[in-house]
């Protein structure tokens, strides 16, 4: 709860208007029931209409200040949950960039996204339907008690106590169940989420090979667990709307007995005791939203403890507390490197040099599993080091921040993600003030000219989920195309052949190591291998042999058996 609270350090003043004109909202529509009762009561004794006159504006008045009084509740609780959900949203995903990739790897993308768009809801809704109408409910059954008192002492006093213990039994029930069902509802929802983002992702490949009912059951069985958990929720705020409406009617027949009394006694004008009767039913009109607003107060709690967490992870690569030096040479260096492919596993890469500098050429190849890809993300500062230096322009990377790296060296990623979004948009990531000319020759220098050309919209034809289907040659050299217009002094290019005929893998290597940049070669094929300076060879995290393409060749190693020769 105390995270929940302090997630409006800020807005408080937002908060504190919103449950002033909700209790304003409720003291008029109370003040309208009573004048109006008051004012049809004194009516039917038929005095002179001055005697009617403040009674006829209190109506006017009440009723006025009443929409006007809710319309301004709606706009700055709404308005303050809404700013509140943006910056909350901003965190969250700032937290993911942070985090990504190293420190999410346990973690399946579905259900991380649907988990932070269900709790980012859940606390929205915990803020206008849980703590508003509570911390509203508390005000009005001070300022009734207050009011009927004034009246008749025992009556505010019977009001007072009905409306407290009425609040406090339904608040219970419902927060009580809202807890269960905080540790239960938003893990469900998360499960059905990624279920179903499995069927539609892998449909193709789940109706291939007859998994297709496997993957519809297990996202019925997760759509089930979700309507059973639903259902008792529901039941637990019918409840509560139950002992509401049971509180309301004993707080009516109490106040009613007690006036009653009091106006047989002489001690209270009869005319009073109908606008007691009528403030005593719209003081409830808070406390008859809490069933339904407290039980989303224990999904938003946890909602804020699981943000928290999130929060909490630690940088997967230790950011420094500087920023390193202003000017950085575009000069890799790895000495002695041991990378584990996550943490606490086992290392991926041993013992690993590598030199990498504007106008040096070097592949990595080997096996699936060998490490290339551990090394990628060592150079891109993805992972940290396990053992070994890495410096870059001579300065130990752990002393520059990430991102600074990330501006010396890049990459055109095997499973690089395409947007829902038009060429130019996908192109535009690498650099938004590119023009038209730039982005053309980009995809000309990757041999994606003659498909350009053969887009119904050229440039704005919309591509990726949505948009025309590109294969998986095209997805790579799509990449490629974005690393080529950052201009990234030291490239690597993962696997960026795979899935292309060997002229134009052939092609695209030759416009790659041709660029002058440094360029690291992740491949499993054969184009350029006897073009780039060095050749390093991997087997199981370890260099196997390291030399030119005819060193190797004659050597008779690996390599050579790797190439067939």
């Amino acid at each position: 709860m105390r995270r929940l609270l302090s997630l409006w350090r800020g807005d408080r003043w937002r908060l504190a208007a919103a449950v002033a004109t909700g209790t304003g909202t409720v003291a008029a529509g109370a003040g309208l029931l009573a004048t109006g009762a008051y004012l049809i009561l004194r009516a039917g004794l038929h005095p002179p209409i001055l005697d009617l006159t403040v009674a006829i504006v209190g109506v006017r008045f009440f009723g006025i200040a009443r929409a006007a009084l809710r319309y301004l509740e709606r706009l700055v609780a709404h308005g303050a949950a809404l700013r509140l959900t943006a910056r909350l949203r901003t965190d969250a995903f700032s937290h993911v960039e942070r985090l990504s990739p190293g420190g999410l790897e346990t973690d399946r993308a579905g259900e991380l996204l649907a988990g932070i768009a269900d709790d980012l809801e859940d606390l929205q809704e915990s803020m206008v339907r849980s703590l508003l109408p509570a911390a509203v409910t508390a005000a009005v059954s001070l300022l009734a008690g207050l009011i009927a008192g004034l009246m008749l002492p025992s009556a505010g006093a019977v009001l007072a106590a009905a409306l407290a213990v009425t609040a406090g039994a339904a608040g219970i029930v419902a927060a009580r169940w809202g807890r269960w069902a905080a540790t239960r509802l938003g893990p469900a929802r998360a499960g059905l989420a990624g279920a179903v983002v499995d069927l539609v992702e892998g449909a193709a490949e789940a109706v291939a090979f007859g998994r297709a009912p496997g993957l519809l059951e297990r996202a019925a069985d997760a759509d089930a667990a979700l309507r059973r958990l639903s259902r008792r929720a529901a039941w637990a705020s019918g409840l509560g709307s139950a002992l509401v409406a049971l509180g309301s009617g004993l707080a009516l027949w109490l106040v009613l007995r007690v006036a009653v009394a009091a106006s047989s006694a002489g001690a209270l004008d009869p005319l009073l005791v109908g606008v007691l009767a009528l403030l005593a039913i719209a003081a409830f009109e808070p406390a008859a939203t809490l069933p339904s607003g407290l039980d989303r107060l224990g999904p938003g709690v946890a909602a804020a403890g699981r943000l928290d967490a999130l929060a909490a992870r630690p940088d997967p690569v230790p950011e420094p507390d500087g920023r390193g030096p202003d000017h950085l040479e575009p000069a890799l260096v790895l000495r002695g490197a041991w990378i584990r492919h996550r943490a606490g596993a086992d290392h991926a890469v041993r013992d690993l040099d590598l030199d990498l500098r504007p106008g040096r050429t070097v592949a990595l190849v080997g096996e699936s599993g060998a490490g290339k890809s551990s090394v990628a993300a060592g150079l891109l500062r993805f992972r940290d080091l396990a053992r070994g230096t890495y410096t870059v322009g001579g300065v130990d990377a752990g002393e520059i921040p990430a991102a600074r790296v990330r501006r010396v060296v890049g990459a055109a990623a095997e499973d690089a993600h395409l947007l829902a979004a038009s060429v130019r948009a996908n192109l535009a990531i690498a650099d938004p003030d590119a023009g038209d000319d730039d982005l053309v020759a980009a995809l000309a220098e990757v041999h994606l000219g003659d498909w350009l050309a053969g887009l119904p919209d050229g440039l704005d034809t919309p591509i990726g989920p949505g948009g025309r289907p590109v294969s998986g040659g095209e997805r790579r050299r799509i990449s490629l195309a974005r690393a080529l217009l950052a201009r990234f002094p030291i490239l690597i290019a993962d696997e960026p052949t795979a899935g292309l005929d060997p002229a134009t893998a052939a092609a695209v290597v030759d416009e790659v190591l041709s660029t002058g940049r440094g360029v690291l070669l992740i491949t499993h094929g054969t184009e350029g291998l006897d073009r780039v300076d060095e050749i390093v060879v991997l087997d199981q995290g370890r260099v196997a042999e390291r030399g030119t393409h005819r060193q190797l060749l004659a050597a008779g190693g690996r390599y050579a058996r790797l190439r067939g020769a």
